[in-house]
């Protein structure tokens, strides 16, 4: 995947300073190098300027990169969700976020994230467009989570469906495309 992963940004991210520095800061705090690909990243951009998304909900924020990508996707009114485990995580992606201009399109709601899904769903929210990549074992739920709170016609995006060459899929009762595999 490393390789395949390589190969795609070099076709289709070129150089990006400010993302760079994110992944800089990621390295530097000794923070495990999860964040999403280059190329990925601006995938999320295009998915979520192209759906005209307005609400998203982002699981998973690490230090802000993805949070970072689906924000410049965003349009005037739109709004980032970010859910974090770790509070020390979410500020640095925060931070990440305000430095970038997106301080003011962002709210972060830390502790496990399917307790936050639950205060969501309680609290009436929904979002348009979701982005998962978070503890992979739990994927199922969120992805559950998510069709509770999504708005007709919504988007939702997993990171890591494909892991050592081999499609990795989850469960989901709405779809009869979707299956359970466990990828070893």
């Amino acid at each position: 995947m490393k390789e395949i992963n390589a190969y795609i940004d070099g076709l289709f991210a070129g150089q990006d300073e400010l993302l760079e520095g994110v992944l800089g800061v990621i390295e530097a705090k000794g923070i495990r190098p999860i964040s999403v690909s280059p190329a990925s990243g601006k995938l999320l951009t295009m998915l979520v300027a192209m759906s005209d998304a307005e609400n998203v909900l982002e699981i998973g924020a690490l230090g802000g990169y993805s949070g970072i990508c689906l924000a410049r996707g965003l349009g005037i009114n739109g709004h980032l969700t970010s859910l974090e485990l770790e509070q020390d995580y979410a500020e640095l992606a925060k931070a990440h976020l305000t430095t970038a201009g997106f301080g003011e399109k962002v709210d972060y709601m830390t502790g496990p994230a399917l307790e936050s899904l639950k205060k969501l769903k309680k609290g009436g929210r929904t979002f348009d467009f979701f982005f998962i990549d978070a503890d992979k074992e739990n994927y199922e739920n969120y992805l559950n989570a998510c069709l509770e709170l999504a708005q007709d016609g919504a988007l939702i995006v997993a990171d890591n469906v494909l892991v050592r060459g081999s499609v990795r899929t989850c469960g989901c009762p709405a779809s009869p495309y979707w299956h359970h595999e466990e990828v070893q």
